[in-house]
């Protein structure tokens, strides 16, 4: 299996999104400069796992 790649800067990415489990990140400060294009993704994909299960 590939490596995840960190949705903001593309490195090696080890920490998942805990909320959507969607997008990879390499550390906490790619994850918080990404929230603001993330949010509305997480968001969507967030309730649609809820709504479905």
């Amino acid at each position: 299996m590939d490596t995840p790649k960190c949705a903001a800067c593309g490195a090696p990415a080890e920490k998942r999104c805990s909320r959507c489990k969607n997008d990879w990140y390499c550390g906490r400060s790619c994850q918080v400069a990404n929230w603001k294009i993330h949010k509305k993704i997480c968001d969507l994909v967030s309730s649609a796992n809820t709504k479905s299960s």
